[in-house]
């Protein structure tokens, strides 16, 4: 859940023809949630077969000393490059996914797993791509890297994912996640896997203040990058509306210690 957003923030990106179209959207949900199982039950037998293997490269154990000291580190290359061919080729539909539910995230999500599927959710099974991701997030030897990506001590295990589709007008308000006030350590990668990217891309912002007025970061490649942060850290994340014709396809995957 977002907490710490600011009210002005709000007033002022929530303006416009493009937010009211996504006010409509959102008012809509009901009917495209109908019209979507539709779509997915006509689809239901429809396999996405792959050869590719999911391989997360060195530039992940590299990024260490940079997010150590700085509880952020932006990643390019990724995912290899056959998988990541792969990963785009078979890149769900947007009647896979839910429709913006509100202003504050207005974005379009699903395909998502958590830490309590033993099995994975019968529409990412389909997904040769999604399911080669899913074991690599949740193997051992994932969660060694990513511990150590983050130092301090700790084992990371993958708690949850999604997928996500923007559209012209979506964002997220500068906020904080709400277990940035809990007890144990978490640590988020949004992966990006395809976007023209630049300003007003959908890159994510990592900034001092809830307001993106003090940016420590913006992601501007959104092909093949990742942005990972420290959850408990001080700072805020988001991103600022998207521009007309512009889209971005992600993936997050939130990673929890004890």
């Amino acid at each position: 859940m977002a907490i710490d957003i600011s009210d002005r923030y709000v007033a002022e990106h929530t303006r416009g023809a493009t937010q009211t179209a996504l006010r409509t959207i959102i008012a809509l949900s009901p009917a495209i949630l109908a019209y979507r199982r539709a779509l997915r039950w006509l689809n239901q037998g429809r396999a996405h077969e792959g050869s590719a293997k999911c391989r997360i490269t060195e530039a992940l154990d590299n990024c260490a000393s940079h997010f150590q000291q700085h509880r952020w580190a932006l990643v390019e290359n990724f995912f290899a490059d056959d998988f990541h061919r792969e990963l785009i080729s078979q890149w769900p539909g947007r009647y896979e996914l839910k429709p913006p539910r509100t202003l504050a995230k207005s974005y379009d999500t699903g395909l998502s797993w958590g830490a309590g599927n033993a099995e994975p959710p019968r529409n990412i099974r389909k997904y040769h791509t999604l399911m080669q991701l899913r074991a690599c997030l949740c193997c051992v030897d994932f969660s060694r890297r990513i511990s150590h990506v983050h130092g301090r001590s700790v084992n990371l295990q993958c708690n949850s994912f999604l997928l996500h589709m923007t559209r012209s007008g979506s964002q997220v308000f500068p906020h904080r996640d709400s277990y940035y006030r809990a007890k144990h350590p978490a640590l988020n990668i949004l992966m990006f896997a395809d976007g023209q990217g630049g300003q007003n891309g959908g890159g994510l912002v990592i900034s001092r203040d809830n307001e993106f007025k003090d940016i420590i970061v913006e992601a501007q490649n959104l092909r093949n990058s990742a942005l990972l942060y420290d959850v408990k850290a001080d700072f805020f994340h988001g991103f600022r509306p998207v521009g007309k014709g512009k889209f971005r396809w992600s993936m997050s995957a939130e990673f929890k210690g004890k």
